[in-house]
């Protein structure tokens, strides 16, 4: 048994003899490839520490934002409110009667013109027409009475007030016209009843200056100035371009529409073509000045600052000095120059101060065409 195992022994010996260079070889391959993964894995964790430059301008590039930008420019900053509705007026004087007496006839219609002392309209006159010549008769019986001593100076002074009076009320079933001018809004109408204390109707005088009228809604009023410059096109003068300005604005509001009313003072020279009534088509310039503008959008949660983009195109917080602000542009006072480039769209984005971006094409300002009248 001994004899048997060291046979074994002294044959593995042997074996080892003869292959001892390809186990030394083994053995050395199984080391440098122990050590070249020890290596790799030390290395790598080394590079996630320190960072590897090419792969972290990689990661850089990756964490880029596409963004839209805009240049900031000096532009004709004009912002027009279009669409104003209102009619050709002028400084009105209230047609009377002192008589309560039903409206039987108009000699003219609105807008047309009136001389001085013409009829514009009639009241029944039936009833003061009876009185003023009954009046006449005891005026002159009267007169008679006391030419021949039959009656007192003071009696004849009595039917003399009296016949005055009368002829008074009948003169005041008639509408005269006070001076040349144009007959406005017709307030009572034919067949109706007149009463005192209300207005038959307007008479604009041919001596006093026209305007127009017309209204904004309460949200605009703010956007109105008094000495603004305002366009007017009148419908039954489509040629005819008038200009003016805001003479005045209502300072209150009507609790029904939620309309302030503007007035625009117009030249005299339109006269020959205007007439009161007339209506008319109207936009005010709001604001007209070379100004920096940028989108509204631009501006961080409505704040005055916005992002501005440097040349690494990295983003910088900046503070702006806020102007005229339109539905869309609000013009910059301070804090940035011609050319700047700033975030287009600052909401929303998750952008902040520090973050790189990439963009395409740079947006500029591009004045919408406004069409005037």
């Amino acid at each position: 048994m001994k004899t048997l195992r060291f046979v074994r022994f002294s044959e593995s010996y042997v074996w080892l003899a003869r292959n001892r260079i390809h186990i030394i070889a083994a053995l050395s391959v199984i080391v440098i490839a122990s050590g070249a993964l020890l290596w790799h894995h030390r290395y790598a964790q080394s590079v996630s520490v320190s960072g590897n430059p090419w792969e972290q301008q990689a990661q850089a590039k990756e964490k880029q934002r596409y963004a839209q930008v805009f240049r900031v420019k000096r532009v004709l900053f004009q912002d027009v409110m279009q669409g104003l509705i209102g009619s050709v007026k002028g400084s009105s004087i209230e047609l009377k009667s002192s008589q309560e007496e039903t409206l039987m006839k108009y000699h003219f219609k609105s807008g047309d013109f009136v001389g001085k002392g013409r009829v514009i309209a009639e009241l029944n006159h039936i009833r003061s027409r009876a009185k003023y010549r009954q009046a006449k008769i005891n005026f002159k019986r009267t007169r008679a009475l006391y030419d021949v001593g039959g009656a007192s100076k003071i009696e004849v002074q009595e039917v003399k007030e009296t016949l005055a009076i009368a002829k008074k009320d009948y003169d005041d079933t008639f509408i005269v016209a006070p001076k040349d001018g144009y007959l406005g809004d017709c307030l009572v109408l034919e067949g109706e009843l007149v009463n005192r204390q209300v207005p038959i109707a307007y008479f604009v005088s041919n001596e006093d200056d026209l305007f127009i009228e017309t209204s904004v809604t309460e949200r605009r009023v703010k956007e109105i100035q008094v000495n603004q410059r305002a366009l007017v096109k009148v419908d039954a003068f489509p040629n005819l371009k008038i200009e003016g300005k805001i003479m005045s604005l209502s300072p209150e509001v009507t609790t029904t529409s939620r309309m302030a009313v503007i007035r625009i003072s117009i030249s005299n020279e339109y006269r020959t073509h205007l007439r009161p009534g007339l209506s008319a088509v109207c936009q005010v310039i709001t604001h007209h000045n070379q100004s920096i503008i940028i989108p509204k959008t631009a501006l961080i949660q409505g704040d005055a600052k916005v992002y501005i983009v440097s040349e690494n195109k990295s983003l910088h917080l900046r503070d702006v000095s806020l102007g005229y602000a339109s539905r869309e542009y609000v013009e910059i006072k301070l804090g940035l120059e011609e050319n700047d480039v700033i975030i287009k769209q600052s909401n929303g984005t998750g952008l902040q101060a520090g973050s790189l971006i990439k963009y395409g094409q740079v947006d500029e300002y591009q004045e919408k065409e406004k069409k005037m009248l």
